[in-house]
């Protein structure tokens, strides 16, 4: 069921996405809008699936999204890849499970008017050859990628996807963000996790960082921390020999730090 929304800033109503898929909504932008005659009020409804807040994307208005926000097409060179802000580490050890919940895409070919229909391993093992099949990669591409956040009940959770079949899973900040390879948007889905978290907890501090290992193999670390002096943020580096932590009143400044180490 197709959904769709008043948006408060001009009164126009748009489409919002279709069921639980809120594509072409952040949710952040959930307040910016009014819910449509007999469509769901997103300000209030758990376990919706929300567009992926890409810097790229910054300034469009609720309801003119269009298409994907983690795979783009380039019309000048006819194919399509995976937004550059939405790319996965596709770690074998960390997806390796993935490929005992395999999907299914379609190849064809126009002149025989033929369809095969072929199992997809996400891009993280090959098809078996038989009698009369064969598989072989070719240039051969990661295919899990980020695209979106889930609002449930106990945490907010990042989507991520096979662009090649289109399954969706969801998983906790901590258990993707050392994978997310654009640390702006890492930042973002740190922020939207913690700040959801922390309203279902009142007077705690989200417990999970977002890290990075620097060109040195030291390890950096971003996670909230309050104190009685005002700051809300700690920043610490752990090397082989020694450590350090920073503590911040603003994010910015923290991920500054962050990324200056």
């Amino acid at each position: 069921m197709s959904e769709y929304a008043i948006r408060k800033s001009d009164g126009k109503e748009i489409y919002i996405g279709s069921c639980e898929d809120m594509s072409c909504l952040r949710y952040e932008d959930r307040n910016k809008v009014t819910p449509g005659p007999c469509s769901l009020d997103t300000a209030v409804t758990q376990d919706l699936y929300w567009r992926l807040p890409v810097p790229d994307e910054d300034g469009i208005l609720p309801g003119d999204y269009s298409g994907s926000a983690c795979y783009r097409k380039d019309e000048k060179r006819g194919f399509s890849y995976i937004h550059h802000e939405a790319l996965l580490d596709n770690d074998p050890e960390t997806f390796g499970e993935l490929t005992a919940s395999p999907g299914l895409f379609q190849l064809s070919k126009d002149a025989l008017g033929l369809v095969l229909s072929v199992t997809c391993y996400h891009g993280l093992k090959l098809n078996e050859t038989d009698g009369e099949t064969r598989f072989g990669w070719s240039g051969r591409k990661d295919a899990l990628c980020l695209c979106g956040v889930k609002n449930a009940a106990d945490e907010m959770k990042a989507l991520y996807t096979c662009v090649a079949c289109d399954k969706m899973w969801s998983c906790s900040f901590r258990d993707i963000q050392r994978l997310v390879r654009n640390q702006e948007v890492k930042k973002r889905l740190f922020v939207l996790c913690s700040e959801y978290w922390e309203e279902r907890n009142p007077g705690k501090d989200y417990p999970d960082a977002m890290t990075r290992i620097t060109e040195g193999k030291a390890t950096v670390s971003l996670k909230r921390w309050t104190n009685p002096f005002g700051d809300r943020y700690a920043v610490s580096i752990d090397t082989a020999d020694d450590g350090q932590t920073d503590y911040f009143k603003t994010l910015e400044s923290a991920f500054d730090c962050y990324m200056g180490y």
